[in-house]
C-alpha cells in the first residue's frame, strides 16, 4: 500500500495543512513519517549530548525532510511543500552560522597558541636573562668582596713587618719564615 499524506497533528515545524483528497485511500499523517527513532542520534552512554539529542529528537533528520518533501511533490502538497522549504531554509541559515562560529572559534584557537607560544619564548628569554643577571651579579659582589679584604691583608702584612721580634725563639722563627 502507497503511503498518502494527509493533514499533520503536531509536527513542530508545519503549520496546520488540509489533508489530500486521494481516492478513498487509507492515509498516513506527516507525523507517522517522522518516528522518534528516525531523528534521535544513537549514543553510546554519553551524557555530554544531551542539548544535541533533544534538538534533534524534535526535529526530522534532512533525510526524512526530503523523503517527505518528494511525496508531498508527488501528491501536491503545497502547505507540507512550503513548509519543508522553509524549514530547509533554516537549516541552511543555521549551518551558516554554525560555520561562521567555527571559523571564528578556530581564529581565536589559532589566535591563542600564537600567544602562548609568544608568551612561552618571552618566558624562556627571562629566565635565561635573569640567570645571567645573577651570574653577573654574583661575580660583581665576588670581587667587591675581595677587592674590600685586600687594603686589610696590605696593612696585615705592613704591620706584620713592623714588629720588632723581642725573643731569640721569634727571630728564629722570623728568619725560618723568610
Amino acid at each position: 500500500m502507497p503511503l498518502r499524506l494527509c493533514k499533520p497533528s503536531s509536527a513542530p515545524f508545519l503549520s496546520n495543512s488540509s489533508p489530500i483528497p486521494i481516492n478513498n485511500i487509507k492515509r498516513r499523517s506527516l507525523k507517522a513519517y517522522l518516528a522518534p527513532g528516525d531523528s534521535a542520534p544513537t549514543t553510546n552512554g554519553e551524557e555530554g549530548n544531551n542539548e544535541i539529542q533533544e534538538g534533534q529528537e524534535r526535529e526530522p533528520s534532512l533525510k526524512n525532510l526530503m523523503k517527505i518533501y518528494r511525496q508531498a511533490i508527488f501528491y501536491g502538497d503545497e502547505k507540507t511543500i512550503l513548509n519543508i522549504e522553509a524549514k530547509v531554509g533554516t537549516i541552511e541559515k543555521e549551518n551558516q552560522e554554525l560555520l561562521q562560529k567555527v571559523s571564528s572559534l578556530s581564529a581565536e584557537i589559532t589566535s591563542g597558541k600564537e600567544k602562548y607560544i609568544r608568551l612561552q619564548a618571552d618566558f624562556d628569554n627571562f629566565r635565561r636573562r635573569s640567570d645571567k643577571e645573577r651570574v653577573n651579579i654574583r661575580s660583581d659582589a665576588q670581587g667587591e668582596v675581595i677587592e674590600s679584604l685586600l687594603p686589610m691583608v696590605d696593612n696585615f702584612e705592613r704591620a706584620k713587618q713592623q714588629i720588632q721580634p723581642e725573643t731569640e725563639k721569634e727571630t728564629k722563627n722570623k728568619m725560618q719564615k723568610s
